[in-house]
């Protein structure tokens, strides 16, 4: 993953950089980066909301909306040398685990969201936690995907 994120800040520089460059040196630069994506969505059911997604209840955008918006947004931007490629998606019926440790549950997140208030604080998440629960790790090592 770091070798693809350096791979395309190098690249992005050298585009930048490399107005009057030769066309064997124009010939090095990659022409499309196609970084394949895994999505993780953390969309909890909600059973006292009839069994709707946190999504619906709060009548929140749809995640997979936003996330093509998202690509769409990036290849233009970039004017057709970012082109993600979404691979993998997983939809998880379950909150986040906080750097702390704490997890929501529907009562105590539906709580704080109605109330405005007693959000838990620190409110980072463990990346480690969900990097280890998804083998995120192993995936980028076997070339499945570059970025989540």
């Amino acid at each position: 993953m770091r070798k693809n994120i350096l791979l395309f800040f190098l690249t992005s520089i050298n585009l930048i950089l490399c107005f009057n460059c030769s066309s064997s040196q124009k010939k090095m630069i990659p022409s499309v980066i196609k970084p394949k994506v895994f999505i993780i969505v953390f969309n909890p059911i909600i059973e006292s909301e009839q069994n709707k997604r946190l999504t619906e209840v709060f009548n929140w955008y749809e995640p997979d909306s936003l996330a093509e918006v998202y690509r769409k947004d990036l290849f233009e931007v970039s004017k057709g040398y970012l082109d993600y490629q979404i691979l993998k998606r997983t939809e998880v019926d379950e909150y986040p685990i906080k750097l702390d440790g704490f997890q929501y549950t529907d009562e105590t997140f539906l709580k704080c969201w109605w109330e405005r208030k007693g959000f838990h604080q620190p409110d980072n998440v463990d990346y480690h936690a969900i990097f280890t629960k998804f083998n995120i790790i192993d995936r980028v090592e076997k070339g499945e995907i570059d970025e989540v």
